[in-house]
């Protein structure tokens, strides 16, 4: 019997389900064991599957089984952690702000900026820390680019947004040739 790991949310099942096209019936009123115990049957009940071209990259029933057993890639981060992130992302952007200059910010050293800059790429899903990445790689003198780690589901929907920018864009035509403006 295959576990899923715990980190999983009830929500994060329910999104490989849809996006994956799984042939399991679940319902926003499951709780998350009987989700768990839904996608057992599945794995039980189902010989290897090819599924189609999906978020998560998962190509067989095999590949989501290992996906699920181990963490989630989202992270779930508790609300002072959230704050104290929140708070290195405004030191970082304030110092870009700076013109990058550390005797200008509240940094002693270039190696705190680079500690508290590589600590918070790992919570790519906040706003606020892709901010303070795109800001800092920004300076050209920076010999390293940070990028931040970004979950598979936040993903789409930076892609769906970026889809819906272009889509809306109002365009500018410029026409060439002779005209005449009168006045009257």
């Amino acid at each position: 019997m295959e576990m899923i790991h715990k980190s999983h949310t009830k929500s994060d099942l329910i999104h490989i389900v849809n996006n994956i096209n799984l042939n399991i019936r679940i319902s926003h009123g499951d709780s998350k064991k009987q989700i768990h115990d839904k996608f057992i049957d599945y794995y039980d009940s189902t010989n290897d599957l090819i599924f189609k071209k999906n978020l998560y990259d998962i190509k067989d029933l095999r590949e989501l089984k290992l996906f699920l057993s181990k963490p989630s890639p989202k992270k779930n981060i508790s609300l002072a952690d959230k704050q104290q992130i929140l708070t290195i992302c405004r030191k970082i952007i304030q110092f870009c702000k700076n013109d990058y200059l550390i005797q200008k910010s509240n940094y002693n050293s270039e190696q705190d900026l680079k500690d508290d800059i590589l600590y918070i790429l790992q919570f790519g899903d906040l706003p606020s820390v892709r901010r303070a990445c795109k800001s800092l790689n920004k300076n050209i003198m920076l010999k390293d680019k940070y990028h931040p780690i970004i979950s598979p589901q936040v993903q789409s929907l930076i892609l769906e947004k970026e889809i819906e920018k272009k889509s809306i864009l109002n365009i500018l035509t410029i026409e060439v040739g002779n005209f005449v403006v009168s006045f009257d």
